[in-house]
């Protein structure tokens, strides 16, 4: 008899009918590859699902020119889950903000803020993911200046599909001014490519 082959990478074999007893094979469908192996069992080889992924955004996404107030989807940050199942959703958003606060003097009571969140959206049902809402950065003041800063937001979504489905990461850009200020963001407020990511594994 013919030795068992090894199984392409990432390949699953399921085995029956081994000598001198064993599970009863299911009829050869036409199209199945089925021999015996050395110990006299069939075997069908077949591809196995992927059970992870990952994707990386690979060009910076600008947050001057969305509108504020409005989640935004952020092109390449998109994941397509490939069966039924339940599945862990990692969103990994870095974020740059820069912005210039004009503030009078005496400045008004109150903060000048601008903040970055994301969000989980589910593509192919066209909502959101609940609880996927998370907080980037956020950098408030009710003094003159310009501020910068750099951060970054995970959030974990579980998520119960019956088929393939798709995800996409969305951002929202916020900015707070008090009476009398001014609030320019200047060009460097982005999504950063190299750190945002979007991970998913099976969990059940």
């Amino acid at each position: 008899m013919a030795p068992y082959p090894t199984p392409t990478e990432g390949a699953r074999v399921a085995r029956c009918n081994c000598n001198p007893s064993g599970a009863p094979c299911l009829s050869a469908q036409p199209g199945n590859t089925l021999s015996l192996d050395s110990n006299g069992c069939l075997f069908n080889e077949y591809q196995a699902e992927a059970l992870t992924g990952q994707t990386a955004l690979t060009t910076q996404f600008d947050l001057v020119s969305v509108a504020d107030g409005a989640y935004t989807a952020v092109p390449g940050l998109t994941a397509t889950i490939p069966s039924a199942g339940t599945w862990e959703i990692i969103a990994d958003v870095s974020a740059s903000v820069h912005v210039d606060f004009a503030v009078p003097t005496p400045p008004a009571s109150g903060t000048n803020i601008i903040r970055v969140f994301q969000r989980l959206y589910n593509t192919t049902t066209n909502n959101p993911v609940a609880g996927s809402d998370r907080a980037v950065i956020g950098i408030g003041s009710n003094h003159p200046g310009r501020f910068a800063a750099t951060g970054e937001g995970t959030g974990h979504s579980y998520v119960t599909v019956a088929g393939p489905t798709s995800f996409q990461v969305y951002v929202l850009r916020t900015v707070t001014q008090v009476s009398g200020s001014t609030v320019t963001v200047i060009n460097t407020t982005a999504i950063l490519a190299t750190y945002s990511q979007l991970r998913w594994h099976r969990i059940g």
